[in-house]
């Protein structure tokens, strides 16, 4: 792995569950850790579903190996956010994650 082409500060994010003012449980996004990463975009197609237009973008995010990483988690970067829908270590090498990710709307 270049560590020079991980360029971009991302951050991880995993859903817990707090408390509003009045008592009731809802989930909210909470920080895990900050990492460099390299954002690679995919693949970006807009569709028609009941009478809007939706835009889907896909997109590969590589980091330094965490044996934490969840694909319940997701990444935000440049302000965007992305679940990721697959942890990948290639060749079980532990030097890397490739974190493939669906941005949301």
């Amino acid at each position: 792995m270049n560590p020079g082409k991980l360029n971009r500060r991302v951050i991880l994010q995993r859903q817990t569950t707090a408390r509003d003012e009045v008592g009731q449980a809802k989930a909210v996004w909470t920080d895990v850790a900050t990492v460099w990463a390299a954002v690679l975009p995919l693949r970006g197609r807009e569709y028609f579903e009941s009478a809007k237009v939706n835009s889907e973008i896909t997109v590969r995010i590589i980091i330094r190996y965490r044996p934490d990483v969840k694909p319940s988690w997701r990444a935000v970067s440049d302000g965007n956010g992305y679940d990721i829908i697959e942890v990948i270590n290639p060749a079980d090498s532990r030097t890397q994650l490739q974190l493939m990710c669906k941005r949301v709307a």
